[in-house]
């Protein structure tokens, strides 16, 4: 039981962050959509994919090791910090000179143009993931979760200040999201009460960091092809106002994805601390049991209440986006899932699965985009990315298999995705709204049912952790 007290506990620390920040995100929407052009929306976008890209990469994903090294007993902070913020400052360095050959050369007039947002991006960016990191491997979970909502809440603010009150346009929404993480930075540096000796050496330490961090670098990039990749094929295809409708479309996704962020934060944490690799407890088993009928439940939710979600959300030519959401929601789904197993590679320091599994699912992704997107759009995009999110939980599945055993119930669960499958389908392409909702309300049903055990036993756990506290 204390196991699951221990992870209850980080899921709800880091929902107090997420649900709130990601809410008020998610109320937003239709501001941006309201105050942004289709192509204004895709340029920004566009630039975020960039920096997204180049970070893990120019960093050598060495905020990676900084959360995972920290958690180790008898961790060397000072060594580990002083790595990490070379990194920060080596990539910053990079990067500046990646703008500078793009300056020369405008092989990108779209980055050229929007080179100072996109350097501040960066660096913000690279300071917040190594404080955040580090402040979870330190296991001050709180204040990392504290953090980010008051990130948040001010990126939020500043968007309403600046695009409905200011009219700043696509300039003000650059300001807006850089205010966020440039506060963040601020709260953690000061509350963390960071020293740094950029003299202090520890080589044997770097080795084993970097040797952690390198083969992620290729998961990250993987990861950025699985979900940024399709919308420079979409611009390439079928252009900028495009790429600003699927991206938009992202947003209902959001929803499933923060309690894929919660869930994902905390299970590390967990799965790191007390790994089994015969699972004689069953804890591992368990998890993955509630939290894949969980995050199906909500999937299947979503899928139903698609078309009203977004006749709120979107405004004007935006509101097309719903169509991409279904296939969209069940690639989360499968991502998802396969953090569940990330988190069981971090905790024995295998990177090399997990780059292995990631890194076929982009070249798979990559494939299906250049194809799919010729012939469907920004459809072909959208189940582009689930199937190759799909592939890779079948290869992490596969890989955990030979070290945890887990007990997983197949054919129950692949009965249930074929119902999601269904429900999408049914949603983009059935005319008639009352087959169409006849058909969700039915999936959602059927789902349940399946699941009935496995959610009575969740909730009979949540009961007996809150007994015990009480």
């Amino acid at each position: 039981m204390r196991k699951y007290k221990v992870l209850v506990k980080n899921i709800s620390v880091i929902s107090i962050s997420q649900f709130g920040s990601k809410l008020l995100a998610f109320l937003l929407v239709p501001l941006y959509t309201s105050c942004l052009s289709t192509e204004e929306y895709g340029v920004f976008d566009a630039v975020v994919a960039v920096v997204s890209l180049c970070i893990p990469v120019l960093m050598l994903n060495i905020y990676s090791s900084t959360q995972r090294f920290a958690m180790d007993e008898n961790a060397e902070l000072g060594s580990i910090l002083t790595y990490s913020f070379r990194g920060v400052l080596f990539a910053s360095a990079g990067f500046l000179v990646v703008l500078g050959i793009n300056w020369a050369f405008e092989i990108s007039l779209l980055l050229k143009e929007n080179a100072l947002f996109a350097l501040g991006l960066f660096f913000l960016e690279c300071l917040v993931n190594v404080l955040s990191c580090f402040a979870i491997g330190i296991n001050k979970v709180t204040l990392a979760s504290i953090a980010g909502a008051v990130s948040t809440v001010t990126m939020l603010t500043a968007n309403i200040v600046l695009l409905a009150g200011l009219h700043l346009g696509l300039y003000g929404f650059y300001l807006a999201n850089i205010s966020g993480p440039l506060v963040q930075s601020i709260i953690l540096l000061i509350a963390l009460d960071i020293k740094i000796d950029i003299r202090k050496k520890n080589q044997p330490l770097l080795k084993e960091m970097l040797a952690f961090s390198v083969p992620l670098i290729a998961t990250n990039i993987a990861w950025w092809v699985n979900s940024v990749s399709d919308r420079f094929v979409i611009i390439w295809f079928k252009g900028v106002a495009v790429n600003g409708i699927y991206s938009i479309a992202y947003k209902i996704p959001g929803i499933l994805n923060v309690f894929q962020t919660v869930f994902s934060q905390a299970w590390v944490i967990t799965a790191v601390r007390d790994y089994d690799s015969e699972d004689r407890d069953g804890f591992f088993s368990n998890v993955y049991s509630y939290y894949n009928s969980g995050m199906i439940l909500v999937c299947s939710l979503l899928i139903m209440f698609t078309r009203i979600i977004a006749k709120v959300m979107y405004s004007n030519d935006f509101y097309a986006a719903w169509e991409y959401v279904p296939f969209l929601l069940i690639s989360v789904l499968f991502g998802a899932l396969s953090g569940f197993f990330g988190g069981v590679f971090s905790a024995i320091k295998n990177s090399k699965v997990t780059a292995y599994s990631t890194v076929v699912g982009a070249i798979c992704n990559l494939i299906l985009n250049i194809v799919l997107i010729q012939f469907w759009g920004a459809f072909g995009a959208a189940v582009s990315t689930a199937v190759s999110y799909l592939l890779v939980w079948v290869i992490r599945i596969a890989f955990s298999m030979k070290i945890i055993k887990l007990k997983i119930h197949f054919f129950i669960d692949v009965v249930a995705y074929i119902i999601l499958v269904v429900q999408a389908l049914g949603l983009v392409f059935i005319d008639s709204s009352t087959y169409v909702y006849m058909l969700q309300a039915g999936s959602f049903i059927a789902i349940t049912v399946i699941y009935r055990e496995n959610v009575g036993k969740l909730l009979r756990k949540l009961l007996n952790i809150q007994r015990t506290k009480q």
